[in-house]
């Protein structure tokens, strides 16, 4: 089987097809003139026939980016040339496609219309034209996203070879079109031409370390930051984000948005997204300077909310998040105390998410880590799917149980046996099997999506330079699914997690006495550690100074 498999290996078809002389040069070199998401700019291809290796550049302001293959590594930078190398097996292929189609030949299997490119995670479907044998459009699946290549208005090379003068290209983010306006050919060019790019010297820190206090009891991460010198703002920390204001945030900072696209996320929709520039962005005594933001409205979603900060941050400093204590700190390099005792889960990335090993009761997988949800573990619907889990875990129904930017999520609670994250393992963990056929939840190419739920549970270490992430000990065990705040003298509720020994108590309420005595704002750390007791322990909680509710503690995770 395996000698007929490669045996049916040709190479595969090309948008740009091989030159005709024998000698022709081995670089290719190909400006353009690009308009995408709103913005007009500049835009470059270069081209390695000999190795297949390449770079793409987009000129385009904030919204500009970088995609790469050395021959090894498929990479993409941000418009600050930050670099990341792809480890999700869809954005990988994804990238590698443009190797494929433009710059040499790769091994597949063709059937029809479909081309199957040895080491791509799923196939890409090819429109050709029957006449010319041209390809007149390319789908390539990268997640949940089908991106489009559409090459047009072929032209030949001095060379012999023929390719298209215009680009066009459409994934969620929108659409970008290049329009070629010079094409060079060389016979050499040295391999650093293609290596990721040089970090950027845009990040400090003060004293090597700097704490800020998060938003106590908030649902979500909520950290303190700075823009360009302003008033304190408020930011979602996102290990699954990137730099993003809102709209309203923009207006209080005087700042001016240009472009135009879409971006998606948990649920089916896409929602419009705009993009600016900062000159600093600044937490506690950490800067970034010259950083480019989306700039998305997400409604009712995130009121109070001036944004998101998440992979530039935490790429360009070592952070700790301590649950226990309402801190994060940051800093130049990780001091040994922050990991000591810790559990450590290796990563690579999806985009800018960090992506772990593991497995789910016992199947291997891949798991997201994302501080931007407000779930335990959300399993996606394409795993569930390919290995039964619906009937593995003996559940029919599906209802919205969460809401991300696209809209709401149907999916089903379940509780696994054990979960692994790299060399912590998890027991009896609270999990939603997704039902999903678009958005986040329908990615194919990772199982589940791990968040707040099982991070408050430890000091959270991240080593986005060295691609670590920590579980050290010392976080906030939960074993009401309470989270409490202290506002205007007060204890207040400000999220009940759904399935938790106090589901039914309603966010906005009081907290005014606990075991028969009177609380405040104040006792706020004597509380949780009450909550925090051993599994079995029963709390007697009075709520708006007349409600009275026991809860019996439990390791509900």
């Amino acid at each position: 089987m395996i000698s007929l498999l490669l045996s049916a290996m040709v190479a595969g078809p090309m948008v740009v097809r091989e030159p005709t002389l024998q000698t022709a040069p081995q670089i290719v070199r190909i400006h353009m003139r690009v308009q995408g998401y709103g913005v007009t700019g500049t835009g470059e291809m270069i081209l390695d026939r000999a190795t297949g290796s390449f770079v793409q550049r987009l000129n385009l302001g904030p919204a500009s980016e970088t995609i790469g293959f050395d021959g090894k590594t498929a990479w993409f930078a941000d418009a600050t040339g930050l670099p990341i190398a792809e480890g999700n097996v869809d954005q990988r292929s994804s990238i590698l496609a443009w190797s494929a189609l433009f710059a040499r030949p790769w091994p597949a299997a063709v059937t029809g219309g479909v081309v199957r490119f040895r080491g791509f995670s799923r196939a890409i479907a090819l429109t050709v034209d029957r006449s010319s044998g041209l390809v007149q459009r390319a789908i390539v699946p990268r997640g949940d996203v089908k991106t489009i290549v559409a090459p047009s208005d072929y032209r030949t090379l001095p060379d012999g070879s023929v390719m298209p003068y215009v680009i066009k290209y459409t994934d969620d983010s929108g659409t970008w079109t290049g329009f070629v306006t010079r094409v060079s050919l060389q016979r050499s060019a040295p391999s650093t031409l293609f290596a990721q790019p040089v970090r950027p010297d845009d990040a400090r820190i003060s004293g090597g370390i700097t704490s800020v206090q998060t938003l106590p009891g908030a649902p979500l991460i909520i950290i303190p930051a700075r823009i360009d010198g302003g008033p304190l703002m408020h930011f979602i920390l996102d290990t699954g984000g990137q730099n993003i204001l809102t709209p309203d945030a923009m207006r209080r900072l005087g700042l001016q948005s240009v472009g135009g696209g879409t971006v998606g996320g948990g649920g089916a929709n896409l929602i419009s997204t705009r993009w600016a520039n900062v000159r600093s962005v600044r937490v506690g005594a950490a800067e970034m300077t010259d950083q480019p933001f989306l700039v998305i409205d997400f409604g009712k979603l995130l009121r109070g909310i001036d944004g998101i900060l998440g992979y530039e941050l935490l790429a360009r400093f070592a952070a700790r998040l301590d649950y226990r204590t309402d801190t994060l700190q940051l800093a130049s390099s990780i001091p040994a105390s922050w990991i000591a005792g810790a559990r450590a889960a290796p990563f690579t990335f999806r985009e800018r998410q960090p992506q772990v090993g593991g497995a789910v009761d016992g199947i291997p997988a891949q798991v997201t880590i994302d501080t931007g949800s407000t779930g335990t573990f959300d399993v996606n619907a394409g795993f569930s799917r390919d290995y039964d889990l619906w009937k593995r875990y003996r559940v029919t129904r599906a209802r919205v149980l969460y809401t991300g930017v696209g809209g709401g999520v149907k999916a089903a609670r379940v509780r696994l046996a054990s979960v692994d994250l790299g060399s912590l393992t998890l027991h009896g963990v609270e999990a939603t099997l997704a039902q999903a056929s678009a958005g986040f939840e329908a990615d194919p190419s990772f199982a589940a999506n791990a968040g707040e739920g099982i991070f408050r549970e430890y000091r959270l270490v991240f080593d986005y330079a060295h691609r670590r992430l920590y579980f050290a000990p010392g976080g906030l065990r939960d074993r009401s699914g309470l989270t409490l705040t202290a506002r205007n003298g007060m204890l207040m509720v400000s999220a009940v997690r759904a399935g938790a020994p106090a589901a039914g108590i309603a966010p906005g309420m009081r907290v005014t006495a606990v075991n028969g005595r009177a609380v405040s704002a104040n006792d706020l750390q004597a509380v949780r550690a009450i909550l925090d007791a051993r599994a079995g322990t029963q709390v007697l909680l009075m709520l708006n100074g007349t409600v009275n509710r026991k809860i019996l503690l439990r390791n509900y995770l």
